[in-house]
Protein backbone atom coordinates (compact mmCIF):
# COMPACT_ATOMS: atom_id res chain seq x y z
CA UNK A 1 0.00 0.00 0.00
CA UNK A 2 2.75 2.63 0.89
CA UNK A 3 4.06 2.04 -2.64
CA UNK A 4 0.92 2.83 -4.39
CA UNK A 5 1.08 6.12 -6.12
CA UNK A 6 -2.70 7.27 -5.48
CA UNK A 7 -2.65 6.68 -2.11
CA UNK A 8 0.69 8.82 -1.41
CA UNK A 9 -1.23 11.38 -3.48
CA UNK A 10 -3.84 11.15 -1.12
CA UNK A 11 -2.14 11.28 2.40
CA UNK A 12 0.65 13.25 1.20
CA UNK A 13 3.42 12.47 4.32
CA UNK A 14 1.42 9.64 5.80
CA UNK A 15 2.11 6.08 4.75
CA UNK A 16 -0.94 4.44 4.12
CA UNK A 17 -0.47 1.42 6.34
CA UNK A 18 -0.76 3.47 8.94
CA UNK A 19 -4.16 4.46 7.97
CA UNK A 20 -5.07 1.18 7.02
CA UNK A 21 -4.32 -0.75 9.56
CA UNK A 22 -7.12 -3.24 10.31
CA UNK A 23 -9.44 -4.57 7.77
CA UNK A 24 -13.24 -3.68 7.70
CA UNK A 25 -14.36 -6.71 6.16
CA UNK A 26 -12.64 -10.17 6.13
CA UNK A 27 -13.92 -12.59 4.23
CA UNK A 28 -12.97 -16.30 3.62
CA UNK A 29 -13.64 -18.86 0.49
CA UNK A 30 -12.47 -21.20 -2.10
CA UNK A 31 -12.14 -18.16 -4.49
CA UNK A 32 -10.03 -19.42 -6.95
CA UNK A 33 -12.07 -23.25 -7.11
CA UNK A 34 -8.44 -24.82 -5.88
CA UNK A 35 -9.90 -26.61 -2.99
CA UNK A 36 -7.81 -24.16 -0.40
CA UNK A 37 -9.44 -21.46 1.65
CA UNK A 38 -8.27 -17.94 0.46
CA UNK A 39 -8.80 -14.75 1.83
CA UNK A 40 -10.45 -11.47 0.67
CA UNK A 41 -9.74 -8.01 2.65
CA UNK A 42 -10.80 -4.60 2.42
CA UNK A 43 -9.78 -1.53 4.17
CA UNK A 44 -12.06 1.63 4.75
CA UNK A 45 -11.26 4.85 6.72
CA UNK A 46 -11.65 8.47 6.98
CA UNK A 47 -14.91 9.49 4.57
CA UNK A 48 -17.14 7.69 1.63
CA UNK A 49 -14.65 9.25 -0.91
CA UNK A 50 -11.75 8.06 0.60
CA UNK A 51 -9.99 4.80 -0.75
CA UNK A 52 -10.52 1.78 0.36
CA UNK A 53 -8.34 -0.65 -0.90
CA UNK A 54 -9.22 -4.33 -0.97
CA UNK A 55 -7.12 -7.40 -2.09
CA UNK A 56 -7.79 -11.50 -2.33
CA UNK A 57 -4.99 -13.47 -1.04
CA UNK A 58 -4.58 -16.86 -2.06
CA UNK A 59 -3.59 -19.84 0.15
CA UNK A 60 -0.89 -21.78 -1.03
CA UNK A 61 1.44 -24.18 0.58
CA UNK A 62 3.99 -22.07 1.66
CA UNK A 63 1.65 -19.41 3.12
CA UNK A 64 -0.30 -16.63 1.50
CA UNK A 65 0.39 -14.12 -1.67
CA UNK A 66 -1.53 -11.58 -2.82
CA UNK A 67 -3.57 -12.67 -6.16
CA UNK A 68 -5.65 -9.50 -7.22
CA UNK A 69 -5.92 -5.93 -5.21
CA UNK A 70 -7.36 -2.64 -5.96
CA UNK A 71 -5.49 -0.40 -3.83
CA UNK A 72 -7.25 2.82 -5.39
CA UNK A 73 -10.56 2.43 -5.51
CA UNK A 74 -13.44 4.17 -3.25
CA UNK A 75 -15.31 0.66 -2.56
CA UNK A 76 -18.46 1.02 -0.19
CA UNK A 77 -18.87 -2.75 0.30
CA UNK A 78 -17.03 -6.20 -0.50
CA UNK A 79 -19.46 -9.29 -0.45
CA UNK A 80 -19.03 -13.01 -0.88
CA UNK A 81 -21.05 -15.97 -2.14
CA UNK A 82 -17.65 -18.67 -1.44
CA UNK A 83 -16.85 -18.75 -5.07
CA UNK A 84 -17.37 -14.83 -6.45
CA UNK A 85 -16.73 -11.50 -4.83
CA UNK A 86 -18.96 -8.44 -5.26
CA UNK A 87 -18.16 -5.05 -4.47
CA UNK A 88 -19.74 -1.77 -4.94
CA UNK A 89 -18.49 1.34 -5.83
CA UNK A 90 -19.71 4.92 -5.90
CA UNK A 91 -20.36 6.76 -9.72
CA UNK A 92 -21.07 10.27 -8.81
CA UNK A 93 -22.69 13.00 -10.99
CA UNK A 94 -21.97 16.48 -10.33
CA UNK A 95 -24.80 17.35 -8.20
CA UNK A 96 -24.56 14.24 -6.10
CA UNK A 97 -23.56 14.64 -2.62
CA UNK A 98 -21.07 12.29 -1.41
CA UNK A 99 -23.15 10.41 0.41
CA UNK A 100 -25.76 9.78 -1.84
CA UNK A 101 -24.57 8.47 -5.80
CA UNK A 102 -26.64 8.76 -8.52
CA UNK A 103 -25.34 5.76 -9.41
CA UNK A 104 -23.10 2.46 -8.25
CA UNK A 105 -20.91 0.00 -10.09
CA UNK A 106 -21.56 -3.67 -9.23
CA UNK A 107 -18.16 -5.88 -9.67
CA UNK A 108 -17.85 -9.42 -9.56
CA UNK A 109 -14.41 -11.06 -9.34
CA UNK A 110 -14.57 -14.61 -10.73
CA UNK A 111 -11.33 -17.04 -11.26
CA UNK A 112 -11.37 -18.08 -15.30
CA UNK A 113 -8.69 -20.76 -14.53
CA UNK A 114 -5.51 -19.19 -14.85
CA UNK A 115 -6.45 -15.93 -13.47
CA UNK A 116 -9.01 -13.71 -11.61
CA UNK A 117 -11.51 -11.32 -13.79
CA UNK A 118 -13.83 -8.66 -13.07
CA UNK A 119 -16.79 -7.56 -14.84
CA UNK A 120 -19.11 -4.40 -13.91
CA UNK A 121 -22.88 -3.75 -14.38
CA UNK A 122 -24.33 -0.35 -12.83
CA UNK A 123 -27.38 0.52 -10.85
CA UNK A 124 -29.47 3.38 -10.58
CA UNK A 125 -29.96 4.49 -6.72
CA UNK A 126 -32.60 6.68 -7.46
CA UNK A 127 -35.38 6.63 -10.45
CA UNK A 128 -34.19 7.69 -13.91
Amino acid sequence: MDADPTLRRVFLDTKPSTIYRRPSTSLCGDFDGDGRTDRALLYQCCTVSSPAPWVVLRGLRGGWRIAYKRLSDTTFQLQSDGTRLITTEPRYSQSDALCCPTRLRIGTLRWNGARFVRTFRREYTQDQ
